[in-house]
């Protein structure tokens, strides 16, 4: 009974194809209740783009030291128009730009976390990821990002182990 009142001002289905997507239904319902001029739900999407390349230059910045990097990952994510062409040209696919920016948020927060240790990033990459899930079916490409992420920073943690105990026994 509720879905047909956050869904039918973007026109849509309620079902969503099959597809079970709360946030992707709560992104529409707040953009269409600002205004139902598509435009401006354009822009939004277009700034949650911009909003995914400065999250990408942090996660680049973070992981690698290196702001020139960083950049330069960015800025070829922002022109490479052909894996966004969907999402940026037709509003019924904002999931893939929202789910790329809370995906990119979740993997920024995992990288702080294996860097500072604080429990806090932790908590904010798996809200990150919560909403990811909830918005898209894919969402589920993080999955082995984030697990690739965390085998390689105990890899890394194994290693300078191992040095360190060969050192001290020399």
């Amino acid at each position: 009974p509720w879905q047909p009142i956050l869904w039918e001002p973007m026109g849509g289905d309620a079902n969503q194809g099959g597809h079970f997507g709360p946030v992707y239904i709560l992104i529409n319902y707040a953009l269409s209740t600002v205004t139902t001029n598509p435009l401006f739900f354009h822009g939004c999407i277009l700034a949650v783009f911009v909003l995914t390349a400065f999250v990408l230059y942090l996660i680049v910045e973070e992981y690698s030291k290196d702001k020139t990097f960083g950049l330069l990952a960015a800025t070829l994510f922002v022109l490479n128009y052909y894996l966004h062409f969907k999402s940026l040209n037709w509003n019924c696919f904002h999931s893939h730009s929202t789910n790329t920016f809370t995906g990119a948020l979740s993997l920024y927060f995992v990288i702080r976390h294996i860097n500072t240790r604080q429990l806090k990033y932790l908590f904010l990459s798996a809200a990150a990821f919560t909403l990811t899930i909830l918005n898209f079916e894919s969402a589920f490409v993080f999955v082995p990002a984030l697990l690739i992420l965390f085998l390689v920073s105990m890899l890394k943690k194994a290693i300078n182990v191992r040095r360190w105990f060969i050192l001290s026994v020399v």
